[in-house]
């Protein structure tokens, strides 16, 4: 007995072991009974193996779904993989259409610059153009006023021409000559004037004073009026320059 107990006391005692429990001490003492014992050995056995093999079965099943949750981790890996794939391609893509979108607007950028610049030269061209347009029009004007004003002194010289070759009948139709004591001018000062003068007709190149002012005769032809013998000197009125050189 005593030696049993210090079996007993040394097995509790084991260095590193923890203090088995009730269930365990029965177990272990079993494993020590005389042989009229085997019976409950071999159901102790018995007990015990059933117990590793459900121990075996709950372990087959942790490895069985530990695999399962790893190939659905390597699933969803591979699945998480090919959808970075796809998002990285598609961002390539949506980079590359960017790209071409930018560099699109670039080129429509610099079509437009170059539009406003070709519309503002063409407004400055056309600005250009209505001021000669304007000017042309100043010149017309001008060339139509000047033209009226020579058809009115074409006139007025036609209508003198006729009355000159109406006296022209009369001066040639003289019989004998007679003393000048008096004579006709034409001055041409501003349209045409025909005045009576007192005195003998100047000599063509001459120099006479007529309402003021120098004239000079430019010619003698005949006078004017109806049956009138006397002569008509044509009178141009002397410049500032030439009356002082004269």
């Amino acid at each position: 007995m005593q030696r049993e107990a210090r079996s007993d006391r040394g097995w509790e005692q084991w260095p590193g072991r923890r203090a088995p429990d009730e269930a365990g001490r029965k177990r272990l003492r079993a494993l020590f009974l005389p042989s009229d014992a085997r019976e409950a050995v071999s159901e102790l056995a018995a007990e015990h193996g059933r117990e590793l093999e459900e121990r075996l079965a709950e372990l087959q099943a942790a490895v069985l779904d530990l695999e399962t949750r790893e190939r659905a981790v390597s699933e969803l890996e591979v699945g998480v993989e090919h959808l970075l794939r796809e998002s990285s391609l598609e961002l390539d893509r949506f980079q590359h259409e960017l790209a071409q979108r930018e560099e699109a607007l670039d080129r429509r950028g610099r079509s437009l610059a170059t539009a406003e610049a070709a519309a503002e030269e063409r407004r400055r061209e056309l600005g250009a153009v209505e001021l000669q347009r304007a000017a042309l029009e100043r010149r017309a004007d001008t060339i139509e006023h000047r033209e009226s004003e020579l058809e009115r002194r074409a006139d007025e010289l036609a209508t003198l021409a006729r009355q000159l070759q109406e006296l022209g009948g009369a001066l040639a139709a003289r019989d004998e000559p007679h003393e000048v004591t008096a004579h006709v001018v034409l001055l041409t000062d501003s349209g045409y004037r025909v005045e009576e003068v007192e005195g003998p007709t100047p000599a063509v190149g001459g120099i006479v004073e007529a309402n003021g002012t120098a004239h000079r005769c430019v010619r003698v032809t005949r006078s004017p009026f109806p049956n009138d013998r006397r002569p008509c000197a044509v009178l141009e009125r002397l410049s500032a320059e030439e009356h002082v050189s004269d």
